[in-house]
């Protein structure tokens, strides 16, 4: 016997040649076609009457039932019984015993297909009762010797289905709970590996570069220009560790939010322009922006300073030196919009680089959208995002 090593174990393969049609509906839905053609036959030339044309009617809708049992098994269950309700009063009806091949083939079929595939396991329990209430007046006890005999056999056998195939239903869910389980644990591990490295590699060098430019700052205050330098790679690093430290500790507690908050936009551009950026903003009060907070989820406010962060780093890399760029943020009936723009270097960016798709997957998340186009020698990053 083959080790057991916790892994969820793959169903077994089924066919499948049109939908959840499998190959064996395909055969058995030929093979009651082919008995319904045959019984076409006789009601149409063989001398037949209205109950052999009510058979082959009711056969021939059987055999479609077969075919379609696992596709649509609900539905199917409602018609099957339909038409074994026609059969049984065909035959109350008829002065001699009619053909019962495709009855005897669909009734167990129909019973495991709704069993196994409705969504409800109720449903199944329904059918089963049906069934049972039903085999009383089956065309098959009718025409027996023993009626109640055939019963007991009717009933026992729908009851044996029922069984298997409730047991079948319980195994799949049990597979499918641990496939699940087993798709949530891999993706715990992952996200534990990537937290270590990104506190052991990133969080290390951000430490490395804080530390070096206070260490640099005490040694050498140097002239003005220099140590404000200094003082912004110092707290540029520092903010950047914080936010490793924050993102860390999301991946490994599986938070998809950080604490982000919009009052915090006004730091990003500061940073922004410590580092050089010309940037002109037009961003609500700091009053407006605590209420959008109160307002917003903590998620909304996570993406718009992402954003941000993004545009701004994009300016940074790819804008002209010393050229006009401008940041608003605005928000109506429809949602927030963010607009930001700056005059490019060249035309290499078209705004299809990691970050911008990051920020496209981030505000399909909310329902909005990023749109990133050149308007001349301008780079327009226009963000919108409903909000509730």
């Amino acid at each position: 016997m083959a080790p057991d090593d916790g892994r969820a174990r793959p169903a077994p393969r089924r066919r499948f040649v049109l939908g959840r049609t499998t190959r064996l509906d395909l055969f058995l839905a030929l093979a009651g076609l082919a008995v319904s053609a045959l019984e076409w036959w006789v009601a149409l030339t063989a001398g037949g009457d209205v109950h052999d044309v009510v058979l082959a009617a009711a056969s021939t809708g059987l055999s479609g039932c077969l075919l379609l049992r696992n596709a649509r098994p609900v539905a199917v269950g409602v018609v099957t019984t339909g038409l074994l309700a026609a059969l049984a009063m065909n035959q109350a009806l008829a002065d001699r015993v009619l053909s019962t091949s495709v009855l005897l083939l669909a009734t167990p079929l129909v019973l495991i297909s709704v069993t196994r595939g409705a969504r409800s396991g109720a449903v199944g329990a329904v059918a089963l009762a049906v069934g049972v209430v039903g085999s009383a007046v089956s065309p098959v006890v009718q025409v027996s010797e023993a009626p109640l005999w055939t019963y007991t056999a009717h009933v026992a056998l729908l009851v044996a289905v029922w069984l298997w195939a409730w047991r079948r239903r319980q195994d799949a869910a049990a597979r499918r709970r641990e496939v699940a389980a087993n798709v949530a644990l891999a993706r715990a591990q992952e996200r534990n590996r990537l937290s270590a490295e990104l506190h052991d590699v990133l969080g290390h060098s951000l430490t490395v570069i804080h530390a070096q430019a206070n260490a640099e700052l005490a040694r050498r205050p140097g002239p003005g220009e220099q140590a404000a330098a200094l003082e912004s790679i110092r707290d540029i690093a520092k903010a950047s560790l914080r936010d490793v430290r924050l993102l860390v500790g999301a991946l490994r507690d599986a938070v998809d939010t950080l604490p982000v908050r919009l009052v915090a936009l006004d730091d990003i551009v500061r940073t922004a322009r410590a580092a050089g950026l010309v940037v002109t903003a037009h961003l609500p009060d700091r009053a407006t922006l605590q209420q959008w907070d109160d307002e917003l989820s903590p998620a909304l406010a996570l993406t718009l300073a992402r954003c941000l962060q993004e545009g701004l780093t994009n300016m940074l890399r790819h804008g002209r030196p010393g050229g006009a760029a401008s940041v608003a943020l605005s928000r109506d009936v429809e949602g927030i919009r963010m607009t930001m723009s700056n005059t490019t270097g060249s035309q290499a960016d078209r705004g299809a680089g990691v970050g911008l798709v990051g920020l496209r997957e981030r505000a399909r998340a909310h329902g909005g959208e990023v749109r990133a186009v050149h308007d001349g020698d301008r780079f327009v990053l226009d963000v919108r995002l409903p909000v509730a």
